[in-house]
């Protein structure tokens, strides 16, 4: 269908043919066109509006006689304005797995400060200066992986 934009529209108008009998919400509105004198009482019904460029808008619309269907939508200034809202809001696609979920629901850790493992700023107690003592290192078994023969 067809969505025709008119600036002087107060409210959207779609044809009997393209409105479900249950989405009529038993509301009526007057209405009044320019090249006629007498006022129109017609029947509001909800409307969903779906596009990739701004998403899904659920509004209200006033109905006219099948007759009348041109398989144009009439556009309001209310209902671009909720399009404009929406084409502003970004959307996100993301997959939250199940670690993030379990991370979110643990309260945080705090952090414990070991004395032990802690790195001092002080100097330290002794400077050790010339030759270091030999280390000695033990020999490996035979037949470990990556094993030297008599090393």
């Amino acid at each position: 269908m067809s969505i025709l934009r008119d600036t002087g529209a107060s409210i959207d108008i779609v044809s009997r043919n393209r409105v479900r009998s249950a989405d009529f919400t038993g509301e009526t509105v007057w209405v009044k066109q320019p090249l006629d004198l007498n006022f129109t009482c017609l029947p509001l019904a909800k409307v969903e509006l779906q596009s990739s460029d701004f998403g899904h808008i659920v509004t209200k619309a006033a109905v006219i006689d099948s007759k009348l269907d041109s398989s144009w939508y009439l556009l309001s200034n209310k209902t671009h304005n909720l399009i404009l809202v929406a084409k502003q809001k970004t959307n996100v696609n993301s997959v939250k797995t199940r670690s993030q979920c379990n991370k979110q629901d643990l309260p945080p850790k705090e952090e414990k400060k070991d004395p032990q493992n802690s790195v001092s700023r002080e100097e330290p107690a002794e400077i050790v200066r010339g030759e270091l003592p030999p280390l000695e290192l033990q020999p490996r078994r035979k037949g470990g992986h990556g094993a030297i023969e008599g090393w």
